[in-house]
């Protein structure tokens, strides 16, 4: 069967040179754009944090000026004094204002005096938290229709009487703020402030000062383009967010692209001719190499031409006895060829089947060789290590899981090698994030000989199951009212504190708390409120003691702390801080509750007394300080038990 060698073989010649340049000049293009767009977002975040820094330190310096002012501040008298004061220091201060616990707000002019811009709710709200510190969103004034902010700290005027006091700014003479509404390196670049769920664009006005006017979004909309076509011609705005640590804000920083691309638009018509003039060099050295290797090929057709049948016989030449017998061999390779392919799709079909099973299964699974590196993984191997599959195979085990957890899992590893089967638990990755894993190693065998070719293995993740079992345990430990732990849970962690010092003869203490004056407020108020106080008191309770000791509530207004180790003064320390816990007011539902509370003290040294002995004698200190008229605690002594 004849070749045709025609047109067709000339277009072809001349589309793949085109195509190679193509191709070229969209690789060259593309790593162009992604570079200069990574730069360009690069320099957008740098000048986005040097804008910002200044900004966040401003407003850090009012906080630590107010700050100062509280600790120098003797009486709400002298509000007016410091207000003059304030003025003469910093003409960005508005108002020096101070909020009572029963909502009345002062409020004294600095320079130009307006009403206060902050909802009394708000202030109100923020008062019965527990934040250490305050600042409002900006608000326009509706007096100056300038941008202001408060900020506020809470200070105490006498020993019950706790309010705010706070400033009020005015951010339109703040330099740090008027300096994001000079012209940048792009005069198209837009600043906006993301503070308390609002978009605000930072806006110059008329007089120099600034504005900051609500927006949507601050970002304009970027052309619609194909994300092949952004890659090679960047349409997209380039944007930069970077928060402000003392304020909770974000400044958002965004310029568009036509300006931030515009050194690569300009290069454009530059790359463009050097294109075309690769283009033509290509098209005219693949016509004249055409034209150079097709002449020996022509005269192969021709000769192959007259060995079909029907065909006058060739001359007896050399050339004609050598096209006689490639045709032939030829015939033969083809014949060959079908069969090998026929074998090697079925094996691939196999192949791809097995696979595809291993793929779907959702544990761990693959083989290891005898040298400790993979033979085969599957799929799930790709989303734990974040690797895919042809990465991993032909690397060593400790590669992937890392040398802490090989250590764990070599002896088990090594005894599948050596032909038995193993399973183990192990936790892996850090412990924020750590799974627990079940491994299973089984030998596989050579069926001539015996040894092990290989180990199958199989990891199975046992997180969520672990986590359920500790959640239930929790749930089944923890005071549904307090959250602290109930009375089975706090007994369980003091037998095992028992069961750890009665090894080292460590120092353990047991204190009962009961609340004093609990039954009044029930009776007075209702359970609801009686409720609150628990739960109030219990929250105090957790800044009273170490991380590590154990609180609890028995039940009712008992409550239990365990403390281990011998530190006789850190005990009396967490006992007069109970009691500071217990005689502070408690402001539940608009009623204000004083009550008080009696500490019984327990010691022992591990071994030396059971869990029994050391409630009973806490009970008897508790008792005692009961009959010692309350709001106080005592340790347990035999003298005063007998």
């Amino acid at each position: 069967m004849g070749v045709s060698l025609n047109a067709h073989h000339l277009l072809v010649a001349g589309v793949v040179p085109l195509a190679i340049v193509i191709a070229a000049v969209a690789i060259v293009r593309g790593g162009e754009a992604g570079s200069l767009r990574a730069q360009a977002f690069a320099q957008q975040q740098q000048a986005a944090i040097d804008e910002a820094a200044p900004l966040d330190a401003a407003i850090d310096v009012h906080f630590d000026t107010l700050t100062r002012l509280r600790s120098q501040l003797s009486s709400l008298a002298v509000l007016p004094v410091a207000a003059r004061q304030l003025s003469a220091d910093d003409p960005t201060v508005n108002a020096l204002f101070a909020v009572s616990p029963n909502g009345r707000i002062q409020v004294h002019g600095a320079q130009r005096p307006t009403a206060l811009q902050i909802p009394d709710q708000e202030l109100m709200t923020w008062l019965g938290g527990s934040a250490t510190a305050y600042l409002s969103v900006p608000v326009q004034s509706n007096a100056t229709g300038t941008p202001m902010i408060a900020i506020a700290v809470p200070w105490r005027d006498a020993p019950q009487q706790a309010g705010l006091i706070g400033l009020q700014i005015d951010l339109s003479d703040e330099p740090a703020l008027r300096a994001l509404t000079h012209p940048a390196t792009h005069p198209g670049t837009k600043r906006c402030l993301h503070a308390g769920g609002q978009v605000l664009q930072i806006n110059a006005r008329t007089d120099g000062s600034v504005r900051l006017d609500p927006v949507s979004d601050c970002s304009p909309p970027a052309p619609a383009a194909a994300p092949w076509l952004d890659h090679l011609f960047p349409v997209g705005d380039v944007t930069a967010y970077v928060p402000l640590p003392h304020t909770g804000w974000m400044l958002e920083r965004t310029t568009p692209a036509r300006e931030a691309f515009a050194p690569f638009r300009a290069a454009q018509a530059t790359l463009g001719i050097v294109a075309l003039a690769i283009l033509a060099i290509s098209l005219g050295t693949a016509w004249w190499l055409f034209r150079l290797l097709m002449q020996p090929l022509r005269e192969l057709q021709r000769l192959t031409a007259l060995t079909e049948p029907g065909t006058r016989p060739p001359p007896a030449t050399e050339i004609t006895a050598l096209t006689d017998a490639f045709r032939h061999s030829l015939i033969h390779l083809r014949r060959r060829v079908r069969l090998v392919t026929h074998a090697c799709d079925h094996a691939t079909q196999v192949a791809e089947r097995a696979t595809l099973t291993a793929d779907l299964f959702p544990d761990l699974a693959g083989l290891i060789g005898p040298d400790r590196c993979f033979i085969h993984v599957n799929k799930p191997h790709e989303a734990l290590f974040g690797k895919p599959a042809s990465a991993i195979i032909g690397r060593p085990v400790h590669e992937l899981w890392g040398h802490e957890s090989f250590a764990e899992m070599e002896p088990f590893l090594t005894q599948a090698l050596q032909g038995s089967a193993a399973t183990f638990t192990m936790r892996h990755g850090p412990p924020r994030t750590a799974r627990w894993l079940e491994t299973t190693y089984q030998p596989v065998l050579t069926p001539e000989t015996g040894d092990v070719r290989a180990v199958h293995f199989r990891v199975r993740d046992l997180t969520t199951e672990r986590h359920n079992a500790l959640r239930l345990q929790r749930e089944v430990q923890t005071d549904a009212l307090t959250g602290l732990l109930n009375r089975r849970g706090f007994n369980f962690r003091l037998e095992r504190a028992l069961a750890r010092t009665s090894g080292d003869g460590g120092a353990i203490t047991l204190m009962y708390v009961d609340l004093d004056r609990f039954k009044e407020v029930n009776d007075t108020y209702g359970h609801a409120v009686g409720d609150e106080l628990l739960r109030t008191f219990a929250q105090r309770l957790t800044h009273a003691v170490r991380s590590n000791d154990a609180l609890g509530r028995l039940g009712g207004d008992e409550f239990v702390i365990l403390i281990e180790g011998d530190e006789a003064a850190y005990t009396d320390r967490v006992a007069r801080a109970v009691l500071a816990c217990a005689q502070l007011s408690f402001n539940l539902r608009e009623h204000w509750v004083e009550i008080g509370a009696s500490i019984g003290i327990a010691s022992g040294r591990g071994g030396e007394k059971t869990v029994h002995q050391l409630c009973e004698e806490a009970d008897a200190a508790l008792y005692q300080a009961k009959r010692d008229g309350k709001n106080c605690f005592r340790r347990f002594r035999i003298s005063a038990a007998a």
